[in-house]
């Protein structure tokens, strides 16, 4: 019964795995990460254009430039830092709606565990010399059937 409940475990995995659907993009924390990484990256962008106009006009203005320079840098670590944390909020609804999933199914699987457990010994437990006498019969014929 314990190989049983070690296979369910792992199919129960694999079946989260496989179908946990994270709500990662409803949540207000990851659209608002995202938000500023956009705002961030078009103020870089404008910021970028800006310092490049700067020194084709005005070649001898290097405090201006690096000025507007310095402020295309902290927009661009900003828009970094809120998209490197909508990723993290991303994985981390990932990682939640795996662990909902994965607990629905090992419920699911000792539910169906315990109904098969309870339904299989009451009759071996009643008449074990005809539990015997069928699992030689099947042993005998699927040893038929594989040779």
């Amino acid at each position: 019964m314990a190989n049983i409940e070690h296979l369910s475990l792992i199919a129960s995995d694999y079946i989260a795995a496989r179908f946990a659907k994270p709500k990662a993009y409803a949540s207000k924390k990851f659209i608002a990460l995202m938000l500023l990484a956009g705002a961030s990256l078009v103020a870089t962008t404008i910021t970028a254009i800006i310092a490049c106009y700067t020194l084709m006009v005005n070649a001898t203005a290097l405090s201006e430039t690096s000025a507007i320079l310095i402020v295309c840098g902290v927009s661009a670590t900003v828009a970094a830092l809120s998209g490197w944390g909508a990723y993290l909020a991303f994985k981390s609804e990932e990682r939640k709606a795996y662990m909902q999933t994965r607990a629905l199914c090992d419920g699911a699987a000792k539910e169906l565990l315990h109904l098969f457990d309870s339904d299989v010994t009451k009759p071996v437990q009643d008449n074990p010399f005809v539990s015997v006498a069928v699992a030689a019969i099947a042993g005998a014929f699927i040893g038929q059937k594989l040779h």
